[in-house]
């Protein structure tokens, strides 16, 4: 007997595991959302139309419309909206169970009115549109079957309408045409209400789409100048190496004090360009490392402004940060963003550049702030937009940091006062986090 007892067992958990694969999807909030305008549609026309028989024609039906088909429905649709809030996730073979409920219970009411005769037989079209709607190929598959097998069972099986009580035959004439009428815009409201949400959707997701594929070129864009960057300083490594040592023969060759000045001039100069290419080799061998890494806002600073340093010794840079400690969450590439604007700041303001970090209820502003001239309003509008082909270099940096920005979820703003220009980085709160205060 435990034996047989232990076969049983055995054979209900195959048949338990046996079940197909999509039958335990969980449905979209979407999809179940179509599913219960479907009921809701699917009640409302059982209600509307056994009154529109009751009143109206004064068409008998049988009491089992009024006692079974029509109280099926309403529960099953009641039952519906009070589980959907608490059960959020259910799944294609309980929705399909639901929905074979309802056909049965569409089935019976179609039966008892007229069959293949009522015109609302052609309102099961809802729930083959509704079921290639919501579910994969499967079940919509099982639907198709299920509907059709009934339609072409109403097409044989009905209670005939002529032998219910009818007032006249142009009362019958009248309620087909009425009821193909009541199909067609009950039908027409649906579908509406199935492709209206559906078109807003696919425009969204294409939408994401094409965010997507603007932010895959710029990284490949980005990507490019890293490695243009890269084979760029390994290439001017060697001449700067065959200056060197001509600098070293010279100060034993040349022993004027006047040629030791200029020996000592070429020397620092050689040692800025070093050192600029070892932090272009650094920039290129951390882009080649993709994500985004977590740093303190006064430390992402103290590296622009070093190497800002580098570039423009003259050049003080005041700097002035929020008082509260601050940790961002970015790649490299927003160093060189903001190095791009302290470059285009230092080209037309070379007495005065300044470095401010703000925040306010949107997120992190960087200012670029210079005393220069600048561009005309016109041309400052154009900014990052597109590059510009101009002799100074003046647009492809800005274009650059435009990108940069934008791969942030960023804005890059432009004003010029009277006496400065600002240029603006603005960043969501998304790449920073400030400590919270009890």
């Amino acid at each position: 007997m435990a034996t047989i007892a232990y076969s049983k067992n055995t054979r209900l958990k195959t048949m338990s595991i046996s079940l197909p694969g999509w039958w335990r999807t969980p449905m979209q909030a979407h999809q179940l959302q179509f599913f219960a305008h479907y009921m809701l549609f699917l009640s409302c026309v059982l209600v509307l139309t056994l009154s529109w028989f009751h009143w109206v024609y004064h068409i008998h039906l049988p009491d089992r419309m009024y006692l079974l088909w029509l109280p099926l429905q309403l529960i099953g649709t009641f039952l519906l909206y009070l589980v959907l809030p608490r059960f959020k996730s259910l799944s294609q073979g309980q929705v399909l169970a639901l929905f074979v409920f309802s056909l049965l219970v569409l089935a019976g009411y179609l039966y008892d009115s007229g069959g293949a005769i009522n015109p609302l037989i052609h309102i099961l079209i809802a729930p083959i549109a509704i079921g290639l709607v919501i579910f994969s190929r499967q079940p919509a598959f099982i639907l198709i079957l299920l509907t059709t097998a009934i339609y072409f069972l109403l097409n044989r099986f009905y209670v005939p309408i002529m032998s219910m009580k009818i007032p006249s035959l142009n009362a019958f004439f009248d309620w087909h045409l009425s009821g193909s009428a009541a199909v067609f815009l009950g039908i027409s409201v649906l579908v509406m209400m199935i492709v209206f949400p559906l078109r807003q959707k696919l425009d969204a997701q294409q939408q994401d789409l094409l965010k997507n594929q603007k932010q895959a070129l710029q990284h490949e864009y980005l990507l490019a100048l890293a490695t243009f960057a890269a084979s760029s300083a390994h290439r001017l490594g060697t001449p700067l190496n065959t200056l060197s040592l001509i600098e070293s023969s010279l100060r034993q060759t040349c022993p004027s004090s006047q040629a030791q000045q200029d020996l000592d001039i070429m020397s620092d100069q050689l040692n800025v360009c070093q050192k600029a290419l070892s932090n272009i080799r650094r920039k290129a061998d951390q882009s080649a490392r993709p994500g985004r890494f977590s740093c303190a806002l006064s430390d992402f600073i103290a590296e622009v402004k070093e190497e800002f340093t580098l570039l423009h010794p003259m050049h003080e840079l005041p700097i002035t940060l929020p008082d509260t400690p601050i940790t961002l969450h970015i790649d490299n590439s927003l160093s060189l963003a903001v190095l791009n604007l302290l470059e285009n700041a230092a080209r037309y303001s070379p007495d005065y550049v300044a470095l401010r970090c703000e925040l306010n209820n949107n997120g992190l502003v960087f200012q670029v702030i210079d005393h220069g001239q600048g561009l005309r309003d016109t041309e400052l509008s154009q900014l990052g937009k597109r590059p510009l082909d101009q002799s100074d270099g003046e647009g492809i940096g800005l274009y650059l940091t435009q990108m940069i920005v934008e791969r942030y979820q960023g804005q890059l703003h432009f004003e010029r006062a009277e006496n400065e220009t600002r240029a603006e980085i603005r960043l969501s709160k998304g790449v920073m986090e400030a400590p919270t205060h009890e």
